[in-house]
Formats: C-alpha cells, structure tokens, sequence
C-alpha cells in the first residue's frame, strides 16, 4: 500500500499536488533496484507518469523510458490512489510489451526450427 510519506518532491500549487516521485524498489537475484516514477498534473483530469528501467540492470547505458497519461475517477482523489493508477497505467504497457515480445521469441523459434 501506498502511503503519503513514500511520495517524495512533492509540489503543489494552492493546495493541489502539481508533481511527485515515487520509489519502487525491484529485486533481481541478489540485488535490489529503485525505480523511479515521476508524476506530474498536465490538466484538471490529467496526469503524467514517467519512468526509466534498465533494460540490463547491471548496464544503466541502455535505459528504456515509459511515459502514460491517465485520467483519475474524480478530481479531488488522494495523491496515493492517483500514484497507484499511474502504477496501473505502467504495469499495462509493460505488460503489451512483454506479450509482443513473447510473439516475437515464438515466431522466430517457428520459423529456424529443424534449421
């Protein structure tokens, strides 16, 4: 569960939160991996969330960047459930990615089989 004190720089504007990070630590074998995603209100019902994973954890020079805007069910929602939707909002992507990728590893393995 998200909670306030985990959502760092956070700037607000009269009262409403403009822009934040949140921190997700990643295990991977034996080491553990922050990610960092930064959040940002583009309009009264839209936000940004932006994050960069490593595609080689052990290699930082091929970072891939993730972008998603979404719209919260409401405008006067908490900071952390507009922090979870935005989790969400990522997770999706990288989900598609990873099934095309799937698609791709199938299809070559189809097509050298018996080569």
């Amino acid at each position: 569960m998200i909670e306030l004190k985990e959502l760092k720089n956070r700037e607000y504007v009269n009262g409403v939160p403009m822009a934040w990070d949140y921190y997700l630590d990643v295990e991977l074998g034996n080491e553990v991996f922050q990610i960092r995603y930064m959040y940002k209100k583009v309009d009264e019902m839209l936000y940004e969330v932006k994050c960069i994973i490593p595609s080689n954890p052990a290699d930082n020079r091929t970072d891939k960047v993730y972008t998603g805007m979404f719209h919260p069910f409401k405008n006067d929602m908490p900071i952390t459930l507009v922090t979870a939707i935005g989790l969400s909002c990522i997770q999706s992507m990288l989900k598609e990615e990873i099934q095309l990728k799937s698609c791709v590893d199938f299809s070559i393995g189809d097509v050298i089989r018996g080569m």
